[in-house]
C-alpha cells in the first residue's frame, strides 16, 4: 500500500469513520462520503481536513472517482450500490476494511 493512494471512504458509521482515521494516520489522502450528509460526517471531516461528499449526488460522485485511485466501503455496503458499480466500470480498485487493516499490518515492521 503506498501513501500515495487517495482514498474514498464510502459509509461513514463506525468501521468506515476507523479506515478513514487509520488511513489519515499514514499521510494518505482521504475523501470521504455516505449516502446522509450529516452534520456528525462533516464535523468528522472537518476534524480530519478532508473533502466530504453527498454520496446521492452523481455528478458529484463521478467526479470524485475520476480523483481516486481506491474505494473503501464500509461493510454492508451493497456490491450495487451505484458508488461501488461505477467504480467497479471504472476499473477503481475496491479495499474492504479487512484488506486494508492486512496491508497497513504488513508494513509494519514484524508485521
Amino acid at each position: 500500500m503506498s501513501v500515495e493512494q487517495t482514498t474514498l471512504v464510502f459509509g461513514l458509521g463506525v468501521a468506515g469513520m476507523a479506515v478513514a482515521n487509520a488511513l489519515h494516520e499514514r499521510g494518505e489522502t482521504v475523501i470521504l462520503a455516505d449516502d446522509e450528509a450529516t452534520k456528525q460526517h462533516e464535523d468528522f471531516a472537518r476534524a480530519l481536513n478532508c473533502e466530504f461528499i453527498d454520496a446521492t449526488d452523481e455528478t458529484a460522485v463521478v467526479g470524485t472517482l475520476k480523483r481516486i485511485t481506491r474505494l473503501a466501503p464500509a461493510p454492508g455496503i451493497s456490491e450495487s450500490h451505484h458508488v461501488v458499480s461505477t467504480a467497479r466500470q471504472m476499473g477503481l480498485t475496491i479495499s474492504s476494511e479487512l484488506e486494508l487493516a492486512y496491508n497497513i499490518e504488513e508494513l509494519r515492521i514484524g508485521g
